[in-house]
């Protein structure tokens, strides 16, 4: 990536977070701990690491921005293991590598107040109340919340990448996938995060968890119903 998409970057990047109402409240409402500047290298860090998959894999842009997904999640994942096993603080580099990745996913140049869907609210909401992941008195269960979502997403994008390459040749295989997919994404959106919503005591986080975990209901309905197709349909 040469100086000058960098700069388009940054350009981007000022554009989105000194001239959007909810980028601006954002920020004046969290900038005590906030540092700016780790978000934008954060950023800048994965628009690399965009650029390195890209020259490395000749393959659809689809499987391309899941890959880096896949790649984010992992990261994710690996930070809060060290953090609740090794016992060694992890969260700050965990919370700027997860919302730098975020705002790069949102597509940047195309966010504006007209066009905001659900995968931006999403986005949005989880930037918010990942910064409960410091707050003394849920952020244990705000890192363990953030920690069974990233192990959800794992087979989530094994699927998607799989429907885009088309890997394997075998249906039993595709089934298989769906199954480990529907029953990590209902454990770890469904049934684990009912004790830790139940806990979080600051109304913001515990708001925004209990938004996402009715989404997640409604998303696991959903796996239900298309692993259920496919059976039927195969067999």
């Amino acid at each position: 990536m040469c100086c000058y998409e960098i700069y388009i970057l940054i350009t981007i990047i000022d554009y989105i977070f000194l001239k959007m109402i909810f980028f601006k409240l954002i920020i004046k409402y969290y900038n005590k701990i906030i540092n700016m500047k780790f978000v934008l290298c954060s950023i800048i860090y994965w628009t690399i690491f965009d650029e390195i998959i890209r020259s490395n894999f000749q393959t659809n842009d689809i499987v391309l921005k899941t890959i880096l997904c896949l790649i984010n999640t992992i990261t994710n994942i690996t930070l809060l293991l060290i953090r609740f096993f090794i016992d060694i603080d992890t969260i700050t580099l965990t919370y700027y590598l997860a919302v730098g990745f975020y705002i790069y996913d949102l597509n940047l140049k195309n966010i504006n107040l007209k066009n905001i869907n659900l995968y931006t609210i999403h986005h949005i909401l989880t930037i918010i109340g990942l910064y409960y992941m410091f707050d003394s008195n849920d952020n244990v269960y705000i890192q363990l919340g953030f920690l069974y979502a990233e192990i959800s997403n794992i087979f989530l994008y094994i699927v998607y990448i799989y429907e885009n390459l088309y890997i394997f040749e075998t249906h039993f295989t595709y089934i298989c996938l769906l199954i480990f997919e529907f029953l990590l994404y209902s454990l770890f959106r469904c049934v684990f995060p009912i004790i830790i919503i139940n806990k979080i005591e600051n109304f913001i986080p515990k708001t925004i968890a209990f938004t996402i975990y009715i989404a997640s209901i409604i998303w696991t309905i959903g796996m239900a119903k298309k692993l259920y197709i496919t059976i039927i349909s195969t067999y």
